[in-house]
C-alpha cells in the first residue's frame, strides 16, 4: 500500500508580466505524482482561454536541464482533455505518473523519482499582457515506502519520465512535408501530436515500415473507441500506448530511418509534440 501526500509547494519567484516565474521544488527522496499550478489574473481565476493566452511556456529542468516544454494549451488540451480530464477554472494540471496505465506497477513507473536529483525548477512564462497574475504550485506526492528492515526508507532516484518536447515546422502550400529530424536519442516514442487544421493526411514510417497509415478519421475512431482517448479538434495523434500499457512504446534507438510524411491542403504552421518515455543520464 502506498501513502500520498498532497501538499503545497514553495512560493513562485518572479511572478510578473512578462516574466518567467521560479517554483523550486523539493529534492531528496521524493517521488511526484502530478503538479498544479493554480493561477489567476487580476484577481480572477483564469479560464481556460485566459490561461492558453497568458502562459505562454511550462518547463521542468532535472539538474538544469529541460525535460519537459509545453505552453499551457498543449497542458490542457493533450495532457488532459485528451485523456478525459475537464478543466477546472483556474487550475493547470500536470500529470507526471500515468494513472492511465494498467497496474499500480505501472502506474508508478513514471513518478518524477528526485533521489539523485540536485535540483528540481519549474519554469512558467507569463505573457506581458497579464495583469498583476499570481501562481500557486502545489504537488502530489507518494512517500517512499519502509525498506525491509523497518528502518530506514527506499531511495527512489529518478528513472523513466514522460519528455515532453515541441518541435515547429512549416510547409510551402499543398501537398506532402517530410519531417525526418525528430531526435531518437531521448527514449521510446509514446506519442506525437500535429496541430495544425490543415492536415489531410499522415503517415509515420520505421525502417520502411509503415506503423501509422490509417485515415485520419479512422484512426480517431481507434483512439477513442479501442482506446480511452479524447481526439481534440484541430490535432492529428499518433499515440502508441492507445491500450494504456507502457510496454507499448515504440524503442526509436535502434530504427535508422523515423519519418513524419504529413500531407496539407495548403501553405501552414505545424507544431509538432513529441511524448517519449526516457530515463535521463544526471549531469
Amino acid at each position: 500500500m502506498s501513502l500520498h501526500r498532497q501538499h503545497r509547494l514553495p512560493s513562485a519567484s518572479s511572478v510578473a508580466a512578462g516574466s518567467i516565474a521560479v517554483i523550486k521544488v523539493p529534492v531528496g527522496n521524493r517521488r511526484y505524482r502530478a503538479i498544479d499550478l493554480k493561477c489567476w489574473n487580476d484577481g480572477e481565476l483564469m479560464s481556460e482561454s485566459t490561461m492558453k493566452s497568458l502562459i505562454k511556456l511550462v518547463s521542468f529542468k532535472i539538474n538544469g536541464v529541460s525535460r519537459f516544454e509545453l505552453t499551457a494549451t498543449d497542458i490542457i488540451d493533450l495532457l488532459n482533455k485528451y485523456k478525459d480530464r475537464a478543466f477546472k477554472l483556474g487550475n493547470l494540471l500536470i500529470p507526471l505518473a500515468d494513472d492511465y496505465a494498467k497496474y499500480q506497477t505501472f502506474e508508478e513507473m513514471l513518478t518524477w523519482n528526485t533521489g539523485n536529483v540536485s535540483t528540481f525548477d519549474i519554469e512558467i512564462t507569463i505573457d506581458s499582457t497579464a495583469v498583476n497574475p499570481r501562481i500557486e504550485g502545489f504537488a502530489f506526492e507518494t512517500l517512499p515506502e519502509t525498506s525491509s528492515d523497518g528502518k530506514t526508507q527506499v531511495v527512489h532516484n529518478l528513472g523513466a519520465i514522460r519528455e515532453c518536447h515541441v518541435f515547429n515546422y512549416r510547409t510551402s502550400g499543398a501537398g506532402d512535408l517530410e519531417i525526418a529530424d525528430l531526435p531518437k536519442g531521448n527514449g521510446s516514442l509514446a506519442a506525437i501530436h500535429l496541430k495544425s487544421a490543415d492536415i489531410t493526411g499522415l503517415r509515420l514510417v520505421c525502417d520502411n515500415f509503415e506503423v501509422y497509415g490509417a485515415d485520419i478519421d479512422v484512426y480517431d475512431l481507434m483512439l477513442s473507441e479501442i482506446g480511452t482517448r479524447v481526439p481534440q479538434s484541430g490535432y492529428v495523434h499518433i499515440d502508441q500506448m492507445i491500450l494504456d500499457r507502457l510496454a507499448d512504446v515504440l524503442a526509436l534507438k535502434s530504427i535508422q530511418d523515423f519519418r513524419l510524411i504529413v500531407t496539407t491542403s495548403q501553405a501552414t504552421d505545424i507544431r509538432c509534440v513529441m511524448e517519449t518515455i526516457n530515463t535521463p543520464v544526471l549531469t
